[in-house]
């Protein structure tokens, strides 16, 4: 790995890392940092279903604060490929509830523009 390929991968886990601190500091000005306002987060309901919902940015800041005060949750790195301005990224994110427990897989897409990554989709799976 050359010495641009491994700042790349620096700032690209920079811009994750707010991602997953906003969620797990419930510190959601962080979302700003990481995701693009016209992001969009995809994955399957429980009636199987594929849902699509806009980036979190755009969000009920109060809405989410209350949900995410009920969940303890960690998030982890796992993988970055990444090539000139794209990149995916996947989360391992571990979540508990007082009324249940799960693993979520998030892969993340991002695109460098300006001198800057950011996330522009989420899929994910749970588990």
């Amino acid at each position: 790995m050359n010495v641009t390929e491994k700042k790349e991968i620096k700032e690209i886990k920079k811009t994750v890392q707010y991602y997953i601190d906003a969620v797990t500091k419930i510190n959601l000005e962080l979302v700003k940092k990481a995701w693009h306002d016209e992001g969009i987060r995809i994955f399957v309901d429980n009636e199987d279903q594929i849902v699509f919902l806009h980036s979190p940015t755009r969000d009920d800041v109060d809405e989410i604060k209350e949900a995410l005060k009920q969940t303890k949750q960690s998030g982890d790195i796992e993988n970055i490929d990444v090539c000139g301005s794209a990149a995916v990224v996947r989360v391992k994110w571990f979540v508990e509830n007082p009324n249940w427990t799960r693993t979520e897989f998030n892969y993340l897409s991002l695109l460098k523009s300006k001198d800057k990554w950011i996330i522009v989709s989420k899929i994910a799976h749970g588990e």
